[in-house]
C-alpha cells in the first residue's frame, strides 16, 4: 500500500519542489559559485596531495 500510494504522490511532490527551486535561482550566480568552487578545487588539491604523502611518511 505504501509503495502504491504514498512514494508515488511524494514523488510527485519532490519533482514540484525540484522545478519550482531551478525556476528560481539565478543562473549567473549558480555558474559564479561554480567557478568559484573549480577555483578553490584547484588551490586546494596540491595541499591534500601534499598530505597525503606525509601519511604515506607516518605510517
Amino acid at each position: 500500500m505504501i509503495i502504491e500510494n504514498v512514494l508515488p504522490q511524494f514523488d510527485d511532490r519532490l519533482s514540484g519542489i525540484a522545478h519550482s527551486l531551478a525556476a528560481s535561482l539565478n543562473p549567473t550566480l549558480v555558474n559564479k559559485a561554480s567557478v568559484r568552487g573549480e577555483e578553490i578545487k584547484r588551490k586546494l588539491d596540491p595541499l591534500l596531495k601534499v598530505k597525503r604523502e606525509l601519511n604515506m611518511f607516518m605510517f
